[in-house]
This record gives C-alpha cells, structure tokens and sequence, in this order.
C-alpha cells in the first residue's frame, strides 16, 4: 500500500465502457439499430481518489494524450508522475524496470512537466486504486445503461463523478517509498563502477532511472559482482544508459 502526496501521483486505465444504441435509419427498410462498442477511460489521483472519467471509440494514443489533456484541465493542473498499464497506445515494450515508451508520450510528458511510469506487466495491484475506480464506474455509473452516442454518455459521467463518485471520502494508505538514494547506495555496494553508472543515469534520465537501477541491483542475483562491474565500465564507457545494455553486456 502506497502513500502519496497531493498531485505526487495519477493511475490510469481502461476498461469497458457503455455500449452505443444507434436507431435504424428509418429511410432503410428492414434496418437494425447499430451497437458500438466504447472504451472507458479514467484516472484517479492517488492522494485524494478524486477522478476523471471519459470514453472513447478507440484506444489510439491521440485519443489517450487527447483524454489525458481533458483531464489536466479538469483537475486545474498536472500529477508529477503517471501511472498505466502497458497499453499498446503508450509502451512500445513492456519492461517494467526499463519500459520503451512511445516516442509521443514521451513528447507529451516532456512537454506537461510529468513523467509516465508504466506498471509491470500483469501486476495490476501496481495500479489498485484506479483499477477499482474503474470497476466501481461500471457497476455503479454505467452497468445496464446505453447511450446514444459519446458526448450523451460523456455528460453523464460528469455528472455522476461530481455527484456521486466524487464525494466518497478517501480512504488512508500506510507505506513509504523508496528514492533513488536507497537504490544508488546499494549499487556502489556492487563496486565502484556499477556506482558510477548508475549516477550517471541518473543525471540522464531523472525519475526515469530509479528502475533501471533497480533491474542493476537484481542482476546480482544471477551474476558476480566483478562481472556486473565489467559491463557498468563498458557501458559508461559509451554512453549507454539503459539497463538492456547492461543485460546484453
């Protein structure tokens, strides 16, 4: 169980949203009313569980960066740091100690002042409060109910988060976190040069380095010290700051 401070953390997901009813065009003999599939969208800010919800036809990642700016606006401003699964719309590759990130998302995050953090794949008690947050949406906002087309549904959700969801009290998270200092001392446990790499990833990539650094110290799991130390050496000696390089290595 994680504790976070105000605007420290968001989590996202998808989930499935209420089915689209169209009529049948009366102009069309013997025609059928349509039914679509949506995709529900929510994020849930882990301090206070306040949330935004919103569906969408398709999981592309302009419809997921359009959501994510959507939302922004509703809070009135930006989480340090969010947190997805590993949806194709924002990983390329899903590693969750070095995850290939949409070149986009990238962009998005940089351009926001935030960073995306994807979960590890198949864990999804990484993400717990918004995983529950999109099954209470479900059950208790959109279960047994159709709409006419997205903006319908969309202002019904509105409704129901500012009126309903959004006026549960939260509940308290014990836990602490563990940061880059914690992760950094137990590298130069290793030796000096995996210590010197991991620093310097740090200077590279920021937040973006505290699982990488942690994929670093497992690895002594499975390798010696000396061995790890040799392709730190290497690997700082050019240039190479992701942790695939040290596992190639």
């Amino acid at each position: 169980r994680m504790e976070c401070a105000p605007g420290e953390e968001a989590q996202i997901d998808f989930g499935r949203g209420a089915p689209l009813i169209t009529p049948a065009d009366p102009n069309r003999p013997g025609g059928r009313p349509q039914r679509r599939t949506t995709h529900l969208f929510r994020i849930v800010l882990s301090c206070s569980r306040k949330a935004y919800s919103e569906v969408v036809l398709r999981q592309s990642t302009e419809e997921f960066l359009r959501c994510l700016e959507n939302a922004f606006r509703h809070f009135g401003g930006v989480p340090k740091t969010l947190v997805p699964d590993n949806l194709k719309a924002a990983v390329l590759q899903a590693d969750w100690y070095d995850p290939e990130l949409n070149p986009k998302i990238l962009a998005f995050c940089q351009h926001y002042g935030t960073v995306c953090l994807p979960t590890k794949p198949r864990t999804p008690r990484h993400k717990g409060k918004v995983e529950r947050g999109v099954g209470y949406a479900q059950s208790n906002a959109l279960k047994g109910r159709t709409f006419a087309n997205l903006a319908e549904q969309n202002v019904f959700l509105a409704d129901w988060e500012a009126t309903i969801a959004g006026t549960r009290l939260p509940e308290k998270r014990g836990g602490i976190e563990r940061g880059a200092a914690c992760w950094l001392k137990k590298a130069s446990a290793i030796g000096a040069q995996t210590g010197r790499w991991a620093e310097a990833v740090v200077e590279q990539r920021g937040i973006y380095a505290v699982r990488p650094i942690m994929g670093l110290v497992g690895l002594a799991k499975r390798h010696t010290d000396s061995a790890i130390e040799q392709a730190c050496r290497i690997a700082h000696s050019h240039a190479a700051w992701r942790l695939r390089d040290i596992r190639s290595l």
